[in-house]
């Protein structure tokens, strides 16, 4: 009965430590998939990172561009406003000095007239 009960009692010292065993080689794939996993997670925290920073950077090229493409419309306007007040000034200056041309030539004729009727 003795040997019985020794041999009982070593078939459970042995069943736990081949437990014990288990368990820990399970504990250590675990801890190695663990440690993977938190190395993965830090390499995407980096890329993360990386890609907001770069996110960041050409947002305020973006913004900046849009800044300098208002900036660009706006002398354009202004630019087409100007001339379209140069252009409105030198019809206007090309219309007195047809006028003037006109009253010239008139006054060059009345004085080509007068100059015969003396002969």
């Amino acid at each position: 009965n003795r040997d019985t009960t020794l041999r009982s009692m070593q078939r459970n010292y042995e069943t736990l430590v081949k437990a014990h065993e288990e368990g820990r080689a399970e504990h250590a794939r675990r801890k190695v998939a663990f440690d993977q996993l938190s190395d993965n997670f830090a390499a995407q925290s980096v890329k993360l990172d990386e890609r907001e920073t770069a996110l960041r950077k050409a947002t305020k090229l973006v913004e900046e561009l849009e800044g300098r493409e208002k900036r660009a419309q706006m002398e354009l306007l202004r630019l087409a406003e100007e001339r379209s007040s140069e252009s409105r000034e030198h019809g206007r200056r090309t219309a007195a000095f047809d006028a003037l041309n006109d009253k010239l030539k008139e006054a060059s004729d009345l004085l080509d007239a007068e100059r015969l009727r003396a002969r």
